[in-house]
């Protein structure tokens, strides 16, 4: 994990580190920025995220979002496959 500090003192990821985060490919992590559903800033040429708006958007904000989070875990299982990698970069073996 690459990690910086913003102005304001908090962390800020790079964006591969910034998808493994949210769980999600780095494809749909770059669709999802350039959709501006994700906001960045930049630290010299580079777009960085804040950990805080990663965990922000992590978490489910109404009851249907809660009850979809099993079922979006799911499909992320089925679609990533049993030896997806952790956040740590380990391959998860299920």
């Amino acid at each position: 994990m690459i990690a910086d500090r913003g102005h304001d003192g908090g962390l800020l990821l790079n964006g591969k580190d910034a998808a493994k985060f949210l769980g999600i490919s780095r494809t749909l992590f770059t669709e999802l920025v350039n959709q501006g559903k994700i906001p960045f800033t930049v630290l010299g040429t580079e777009k960085r995220y804040r950990i805080i708006d990663l965990e922000e958007l992590a978490r489910p904000k109404s009851t249907i979002e809660q009850l979809m989070a099993p079922i979006v875990h799911a499909i992320r299982e089925e679609y990533y496959g049993t030896n997806s990698v952790s956040f740590s970069g380990k391959k998860n073996r299920h």
